[in-house]
């Protein structure tokens, strides 16, 4: 994706959103206001999905869901390109305000909030334009943006996270969710695990 000429432009949301676990309509929903370079926070309060009639902001999911995230470096380089990129464009639309909310930092061509649909069918694209050219059998599977929130928790979980801090940062309201559901286990890391405490 990074050196892809159609896709890089998607480079850096895809750093965003693996290096904070966002859910996709809390990244879409993203507003200059949720951003906070200077103290490296992003502030998660609400998304932005699709509804009957267009795109609507809702709360998060739950009150859990309410959440400050810290920018990693990754991120915070990331972020800096996405803002950067945000401040230069013309858009006329690029104040286009959605249920009281404006300023949203991820925009199509037209300067219209991208949707976790835009999103999934980017995806889907760029694996279809990779499976072509790649080798046989090293073809890659469907990746949609939820799997990148499953990689993040499951990367936190196998470097030891603290599983309640690992419960904020997904927003989850049970910890349970977060150990059963996002994280998975294989022999290996059994092995590894096993080794770190016996030798």
């Amino acid at each position: 994706m990074q050196n892809d000429k159609t896709y890089r432009k998607y480079y850096d949301a895809t750093v965003i959103l693996l290096e904070t676990g966002l859910r996709i309509s809390e990244l879409c929903g993203l507003t200059i206001k949720d951003v906070d370079m200077e103290n490296r926070i992003i502030r998660v309060d609400h998304q932005l999905l699709k509804g009957p009639n267009g795109l609507i902001v809702e709360k998060t999911k739950t009150k859990c869901g309410i959440r400050n995230i810290p920018i990693t470096p990754k991120c915070y380089e990331s972020m800096k390109k996405v803002l950067a990129k945000y401040r230069s464009r013309k858009f006329k639309n690029r104040h286009v305000k959605v249920d009281g909310y404006r300023g949203f930092v991820f925009l199509n061509d037209s300067g219209n909030p991208l949707d976790r649909k835009y999103f999934s069918n980017v995806y889907m694209r760029v694996v279809d334009k990779y499976n072509r050219r790649c080798e046989e059998g090293k073809e890659l599977p469907r990746i949609s943006p939820h799997m990148l929130r499953h990689t993040f928790c499951t990367n936190c979980a196998m470097s030891g996270m603290n599983p309640k801090i690992l419960q904020y940062l997904m927003g989850h309201e049970d910890v349970s969710i977060t150990l059963n559901v996002y994280t998975s286990i294989s022999g290996n890391d059994v092995n590894v695990e096993m080794k770190k405490i016996f030798g």
